[in-house]
Order: structure tokens, then sequence, then C-alpha cells
């Protein structure tokens, strides 16, 4: 069974609206014939999408031929098409073969029943739908498989048709191109004979007007010129039975002329042809012509006449054309000689010779009807001015009109100059389409028959030309390994790239055999160098682990010699202080004594310095009651409001640089909270000390916000200043003991670099954070939270 392929569905709705399209602009083969395409797109959605979407647009697009030919005739035979192309498709069998094979069987059946049972169209009428539909169907299959294919080179998607061995793809080619060029010489074949039989239709009907125009004006002169003759002999007698016997020997030359008479200068009858005609007349009080255009008309102009077509009167009613010439005595009117002609002669042009239904109209120049074929339906004299064959006349729209009676035919159109009026000859519309629709027939069945056989032909040339190839693909399938095959004695049946294939992996195979003795050599110098591996892993193991626990030991006595000097630090810190604070004392005494100048300044110097120590050393037991775990906080309340606001006010007034501001904004907050306000303040004024030595001119920011958070209150503390700043890259580093920006900084503004050591692990100790930000000259900001 084929896969279905997954593509987005908008393409569906393509596909719909493509098939629609291509129903509804049909396309014509020929007058009368014209083909859809729809069905094609319906194929491709098939092979891509699957039966159902490929069956309702073939269903949809077909309801589409309804504004074309008012009923759906096609819907169920090419519903039924894509449901045999499933079919062939599920079963692995040759989807494009059936699907011709179908048109040529079922299909043309069920168009045919179809077309029977909705049309009111004549017999050759609807045997020329049965065959269009059948060719059309084989021309929407072949053209739906070559989209399929355009569509999958085009999004690189494939179908089950396109997983096939070569014998199958390189039989569908050659079948696919034969088809493809068998078709268009079809169509080419009935266009080329279509045009060919209309020409010849054109070229018969040309003849045969162009006949009829010829011995209708032979006619009429014909009989002129035997009227000249006859008045010429008359003019050489005066007795009237000498001119009776011209009359009658000119009657009976001329079986056209149904009568014959002279006439004197004032109209009076003078004798007739035949002569009982005249007692008739004057039976009949008929005597004079004088009323009679074709004696006005020459009297007045002296010229010979032609009547238009009337019904006689007086000497009988048959259908008649008259035709007169004058008598001149000494270039004076003295008379006129007059013949009516029967209109026999029309039924003999009426011919048929191709078909029973092939006809004449003759009509004259007011557009009356001269003589028509009795199954075109005009009657004599009607009036052709509102008629569709005059319409057609005026503005021909193709070779096709339609008579009174409705039939349908081929015409042809030619005037008579000399007697002003026109022909027009036809041949049944049915014969031409009757004669195409067998030429189509042939070409149907010879095509189906020719794809049939050019599939089985085109199948046994690919399995002939496939044949090395399989025998190739067999001898490698034999082959447990490469090492075993062997192709010296393989037919190439002297095809070049078979010769090439084969030469090539009879080389990989001699290849693969000095490859595969060579890595057996390997693979046992690889077992001793694994052996020797394993041995070195061993060991190498053994010396790792007597290494780790070295490193362990020297860790532990490390960490045991580093927690001593923490204890002993924490422990002394006691011992420490107390000398220095009395040191301090002592020097703060002698200076308060009365001592000289100089010797202030010395103590003074003592007591910065001894200060200075102080620090140093507060700092340093500090670092180390925080490394030993001794330093414990506090939990009292109080306000850090008040305890920020302290620290700001401290160093404010302190504060000796004036092109250095301080500024503390915070609203005030007299919120109590539990905390260490000593550790709280000595971050503060590490923060604030930093700040100012490091800022030699601008402005160092305090802020102080709070949030409540699960009924606790978080304070976050900003400290900024617009100093030197330091490096992004060494920000990190600001928090390791003894640590400053670089040992410039050192050697101009002092300090141990422990502060913010110190401020780190207090705040941590209080299950807070500090962070800072910075960049050169443009100063820092510490945030402690």
């Amino acid at each position: 069974m084929f896969s279905k392929q997954t593509l987005p569905k908008y393409w569906l709705i393509v596909f719909f609206v493509l098939a629609c399209l291509l129903n509804y602009f049909h396309i014509p083969l020929f007058s009368g014939t014209d083909l859809i395409f729809g069905n094609s797109i319906a194929i491709v959605v098939l092979l891509y999408f699957g039966l159902l979407p490929a069956l309702t647009i073939s269903i949809l697009a077909s309801l589409v031929t309804i504004l074309i030919w008012t009923v759906p005739i096609n819907t169920i035979p090419m519903a039924m098409e894509i449901l045999v192309i499933h079919w062939a498709l599920s079963r692995n069998r040759s989807a494009l073969l059936y699907g011709v094979i179908y048109w040529a069987t079922l299909g043309w059946i069920l168009v045919y029943f179809l077309v029977y049972l909705v049309s009111d169209l004549p017999e050759f009428s609807n045997r020329a739908i049965v065959i269009k539909y059948a060719f059309n169907g084989i021309l929407a299959i072949l053209f739906g498989f070559v989209l399929a294919r355009l569509f999958g080179s085009i999004t690189g998607i494939s179908t089950a048709q396109n997983s096939r061995n070569v014998s199958q793809i390189l039989s569908y080619q050659l079948f696919m191109l034969v088809a493809i060029v068998l078709s268009i010489v079809a169509i080419s074949g009935l266009r080329f004979i279509q045009a060919q039989r209309l020409d010849d239709i054109d070229n018969y009907l040309e003849l045969k007007a162009a006949t009829a125009n010829d011995r209708i004006e032979s006619h009429v002169q014909q009989h002129q010129k035997a009227l000249e003759i006859a008045k010429s002999l008359l003019l050489k007698s005066e007795d009237k039975s000498e001119i009776q016997n011209i009359l009658v020997n000119l009657k009976d030359t001329y079986p056209s002329i149904l009568t014959l008479l002279a006439a004197d200068k004032d109209g009076n009858i003078l004798v007739t042809a035949p002569e009982s005609l005249l007692k008739a007349a004057r039976a009949d009080d008929v005597i004079t012509v004088v009323d009679r255009s074709y004696f006005n008309v020459p009297k007045a102009q002296l010229k010979p006449f032609v009547s238009e077509v009337f019904q006689g009167r007086g000497f009988g009613d048959d259908v008649i054309v008259a035709l007169s010439t004058p008598i001149l005595k000494d270039e004076k009117f003295d008379g006129i000689i007059e013949a009516s002609l029967n209109l026999q002669l029309f039924s003999e042009l009426d011919t048929h010779l191709l078909d029973d239904l092939e006809g004449l109209l003759l009509f004259d120049k007011q557009n009356r009807v001269i003589y028509a074929s009795e199954h075109y339906g005009y009657q004599f004299l009607e009036d052709l001015t509102d008629s569709r064959v005059l319409q057609w006349i005026i503005e021909p729209q193709s070779y096709f009109s339609l008579t009174k009676s409705g039939h349908n035919f081929i015409g042809k159109h030619q005037i008579i100059d000399a007697l002003e009026w026109q022909v027009v000859v036809g041949l049944p519309r049915a014969y031409y389409e009757n004669t195409i629709a067998n030429y189509m027939l042939v070409v149907v069945l010879t095509l189906v028959l020719t794809l049939i056989l050019i599939f089985y032909l085109s199948e046994y040339i690919s399995r002939v030309m496939t044949k090395p190839i399989r025998a190739l693909s067999k001898r490698l399938s034999d082959a447990a390994h490469p090492e075993d095959l062997d192709l010296a004695d393989f037919e190439t049946q002297n095809i070049r790239e078979l010769i090439e294939v084969t030469t090539r992996l009879q080389e990989f195979s001699e290849r693969s055999k000095a490859t595969l003795a060579a890595l057996a050599e390997t693979n046992i110098a690889k077992e001793h160098i694994n052996q020797e591996l394993k041995t070195l892993n061993d060991n190498l193991e053994t010396i790792v682990t007597q290494k780790t626990a070295d490193l362990n030991t020297a860790l532990d006595d490390a960490n045991q010699a580093n927690q001593a000097k923490s204890d002993f630090l924490a422990n002394m810190s006691h011992e420490i202080r107390t000398p220095m604070n009395g040191i301090l004392g002592i020097l703060d005494l002698l200076i308060q004594s009365d001592v000289n100048s100089d010797q202030k300044e010395f103590l003074r110097l003592a007591q910065n310095s001894a200060n200075s120590l102080l620090v140093l050393i507060n700092d340093i037991l500090d670092l180390s009651k925080v490394e030993s775990g001794k330093l414990e906080v506090e939990s009292i309340p109080f306000s850090m409001f008040e305890t920020v606001d302290d620290s700001v006010a401290f160093y404010s007034s302190h504060l000796q640089n004036k092109k250095l501001q301080i500024s503390f904004n915070t609203k005030h907050d007299s919120t109590i909270c539990l905390g260490d306000p000593n550790r709280v303040r000595q971050i503060i004024n590490n923060l604030l000390s930093n700040a100012i030595k490091f800022t030699s001119e601008g402005r160092v920011n305090i802020s102080l916000n709070s949030s409540t958070e699960n009924g606790h209150i978080t304070y976050t503390l900003e400290v900024s200043d617009t100093g030197i700043g330091i490096a992004a890259d060494k920000v990190d580093e600001l928090f390791d003991s003894f640590t400053q920006a670089d040992s410039s900084t050192t050697r101009l503004y002092g300090g141990t670099g422990l502060g913010l050591a110190i401020c780190k692990r207090l705040a941590e100790l209080m299950n807070g954070t500090i962070k800072a930000e910075s960049q050169i000259g443009e100063g820092t900001t510490f945030t402690v939270r």
C-alpha cells in the first residue's frame, strides 16, 4: 500500500481550486469537442493525500461542468477513475496502465448509459460525446501522473510510486515518454484531420455554390440570347403565323421555357407559344400585359429585363422567372418578346452527393425565398430579413448555422451578381461530426491498443536492460563477506557502465581482503598493547589512590592548622585589644600634658599609627571569628532607618573634603525590626568609609528601601559613589580577604583589604547578600539586601 504523505492542509485547497479551474476553463480540441483536466489534479491528490480527499475533489470539481454542459455527466466516470487508480496502487500494479484500460472498458460504458439517460441530443452527438470522454479520460490520466512527478520534484516529497526497482522505474519512464508522445501525436493528428475535413467540406460547398451560381447565371443568359435571336427573326417577318412558328420552335428548343409571347407597343398580346394559352387568356379576358413589369421596364429602358421570381397568372400559376427583350423599329419601341422560365433547374442543382440532408437555399435581393430544400422548412417568397441564415451571412460567427426547421449545417454563401440573387448551400453538421467521431474512435482504439502494447514492450525492454544489474545484485547478495566476492567471471554484456562497476567492485574486494588481513595483524598487536595498558592502569590506580590519601591527609592538617590559628586569634582578641587600648590611652594623656609642639606632633603620629594598628587588629580578629564560627549576631529590636541615618550623620560631620557631598534622601521610617544593629552599622561604616576614601570629588548617595514578603521585612541598602571605580572583571575579587583592585590602590589610599570581606561574611550571617557594580572612572555601587 502506498504511504500517505504528510503535507500542509492548505495544499488541498490549492488543488481543489486548480481542479475547478481546469474543469471550467475547458480546452477546445476542435469544434464541438472540449477537454477538461480537473481529474488530473485529483490523481495528484490521490498519490500524495490518499483516497478520500482525492475522491472529494474529483466529485466537487466535476460539478463545475454544470455551468458548461448543464448536466454533470462526468461525475460518476471520473470518480470511478480515481477508485480504479487507487485499487491499482494498493495492489502495487501499474496505476497508469489500469487507468487507460478503465477508459477502454468500463469508463466509456458508464458514459454511454449516462449520456443516453440525460441527453436529448441526436445519435451522432451522443456517440461523439462517448468517444470524446474516453479520449479525454486517457489524456487526463497521463497529465495527472506528469503533474504528480513534477510536484514531487518541486517539493522533494516522494510517494510509494517512487520507491521501485530500476526495472520498474525504467519501464515507467519509457512508458510515460511514449504515452506522452503518442498523445501529442493523437491530438495533433485529430486537429489536422478536423481541419483537413473541414477544409474538404468547405471546398466542396464552395464548388457546389459556385456551380449553382454559374449554372443559374448561364441558364438565364442562355435564354436571354435565345430571345435576342427570336427578336431578330421577328423583325424580318410581320406575318403572325410565322411569328407563331418562331415562338413554337424556340419553346421546343428550350424545354425550360414554359410560355412565350409577343406583344405590340401597346402591350396587346399578338401570339403565344403554345397557341392554346392565348385562347385560354382571351377566355379569361387577359389580352394585354401592359401592367406587367416585363413589359414596362423594357419599354422604359429599351434594355432586356429579368424579373423577380413570381407565381404566374393568366398563363398558369407556376413559379417562374420572366425574361423579356424590347423590339425596336427605327430605334423606337415597338413591343416585346417574353419567355417564362420554370425553376426546374433549381431542383437539379439541389444534389445530395455526401448526405441526404444536403440543402440549397436561393433568395432574391429583397431577401425573399426563391427556392429552398424541403427539409429547410422555408416557404416560397418567405421573407428572410430576420432569419438566422441571413444573420449568419451578415455576421458569420463560425462555419455553422441553423435553418428555420432547426437543422444545424455547415454553409457556404455566394451572390449571383447578374441577378442580385444569393445562393446558400449547406451540409448537415451531423455529417461532419460523424466523420470526426469515426476518426476519433479509430484514434482512441489505436491509442489504447498502442499504449497497452508499449507498456508490455517497455517492461520487456527494461527487464532485458536491467538483467545484468539484477545478476550483479544477486552475486553481491550471495557474498556473505566482502572478501568472498569474486567478479572475475561476471558477464557484463559489454555494457560500459557495468564493466566499470564490476571492475571497481573487484578492486574493492581485493582491497577489502588486504585490509582485513592488515586488520587481523593490527588486532593481534592491539591485544598486546591493551594488555600492557591494563597493567599500566592497574599500577596507575594504585598510585592515584595513594596520592589521594596523602593529599587528603595534608588537607586535613592544613584545615586543622587554619582552625587552630582562627581559634587562637579569636581567643586572644581580648588580650590583644587591652594593651592597645592602654597604649592609646597613655598617648592621649601625653598629648594633653605639658609638652612642646614637636613632642605633640610625634605623639599624634604615634596615636594615629596605634589607631591604624587597632583597626587592622579588629578586622583580623573579626574575620577570624567569622571563619572559626565564633562570631555571634544579636537579635534585638532596632530602627534600621536611624542606624543608617546615624552613620551618615557621623561621616557627614567629620567630612573635611568640601568637594564631596553625602546624601541620604530616604523618607523617615519608624519601623522597628529584629537584628544586630552593631553589625549592621559595621557594614554601613565600611561601605561609607570606602566610598569617601575613593571619591575625591562628586557625590556619595545612600538609599534605603524596604519590602514585606510573607510577613517579613526585607531592607535593601545602596551606597553609590562617583569615585575612581574598578574594572568589571575585578568586582568579584573585592570580597576576597586582603584584596584591593590593584597594588597602586593600596599605596595611594591605604587599607588592609579586609573590610569588604568582613561585610560579605556579616551579611551572610544575617541571611543577607552584598554585591557590587562598577566601571573605571564612573564610580561604584554596593547593594546590601
